[in-house]
């Protein structure tokens, strides 16, 4: 058994099974012309939760919500929890912007509509010079909001850190002993672990945060899925038609079967380099989506649209793998 996997089966953890999310991210859609199109959402959400998923995280990073309005967000938030509901998700909406008074608004938006949560990702040139700082801002973003739910979206980059090497100014761990030890954001219940290769930092939030939470949720990122699962955390599947094969593989994983989580590991792994191969690699999963009957329409600039001819490629390589079948069955 890899080391890694080993550390993750010894870790202690109060997580229930029942407490065991697997998450969608949500996609925007938008008409030819560019402007947004609410009209997918309701099978979206349909779909999502057929595909094994039951937690829904809105207007974030496969969502373009750097090209998207206040305005739109609150549109689209409205709508996931309107249909989000009906088909027994939970819908966490993602309030982070550049400017603090509009996460504000946002997560005041959130609140009114009936969302169950809140997530803060640090959009791209906010940065912290030092855990305190971050524990001041987040307070200022959830001021008079008292909703159940807070998750914090990890950039590298907002902790004056460098995704390419793996550095940061402060770690996870901090940030959790900050909020919860410290009990300066309470309302802190998991993260969205990007950079999992500091496997240290990664393990540490996994413990600190079983033990301190009777309840609640840590997201990893690929390729970690089958350790995070067995670490008694949460998963992200991150796209919708991707949620039976990280129940599936969190399930052989917990049962012992690693050969078997770790294929449905590498499927996956292989599907994202095929994506990633056609640019952005969101708006190539939005091409995907169409076998499973979406129709999500083009990027929104300045995002990539594929070509005719790029489309019939992709969809060519994900047949060949045998990827839509495997992930409406597994």
């Amino acid at each position: 058994m890899p080391k890694l996997l080993l550390l993750l089966c010894l870790c202690v953890s109060t997580f229930a099974a029942s407490d065991r999310y697997i998450l969608l991210s949500t996609f925007t859609a938008f008409h030819a012309n560019g402007t947004l199109d609410l009209s997918s959402i309701a099978q979206q959400a349909a779909v999502g939760a057929q595909m094994g998923n039951n937690f829904a995280m809105v207007n974030s990073g496969t969502g373009q919500v750097d090209q998207l309005t206040v305005a739109e967000r609150k549109a689209i938030a409205a709508e996931w929890v309107k249909h989000g509901h009906k088909h027994n998700l939970y819908v966490c909406i993602q309030i982070g912007a550049l400017a603090l008074q509009d996460s504000q608004e946002l997560a005041r938006h959130a609140k009114a509509i009936g969302a169950d949560g809140l997530m803060f990702r640090p959009p791209r040139g906010l940065r912290f010079d030092g855990v305190d700082n971050l524990m001041t801002y987040l307070q200022a973003v959830t001021k008079d909001n008292d909703m159940d739910f807070f998750y914090y979206y990890e950039e590298p980059e907002a902790t004056n850190g460098d995704s390419h090497h793996h550095t940061k100014s402060f770690k996870m761990i901090d940030i959790a002993e900050a909020a919860l030890g410290q009990k300066k954001l309470p309302t802190l219940k998991g993260y969205k672990i990007r950079d999992a290769a500091d496997t240290e930092d990664f393990l540490q939030v996994i413990n600190y945060m079983g033990g301190v939470l009777k309840k609640g949720c840590i997201w990893g990122t690929s390729p970690r899925f089958t350790q995070v699962g067995l670490g008694g955390a949460s998963v992200a599947a991150h796209y919708f038609m991707l949620g039976n094969i990280v129940s599936s593989q969190v399930a052989h994983a917990k049962k012992g079967d690693v050969a078997t989580a770790s294929q449905l590991e590498l499927l996956m792994n292989k599907a994202n380099g095929i994506m990633r191969a056609y640019g952005h690699h969101s708006n190539a999963w939005k091409v995907a989506a169409k076998a499973y009957g979406l129709t999500l329409g083009p990027a929104r600039l300045p995002g990539k649209t594929l070509t005719v001819a790029e489309e019939k490629k992709l969809m060519e390589e994900l047949n060949a793998m045998n990827f839509f079948n495997v992930t409406k069955t597994a």
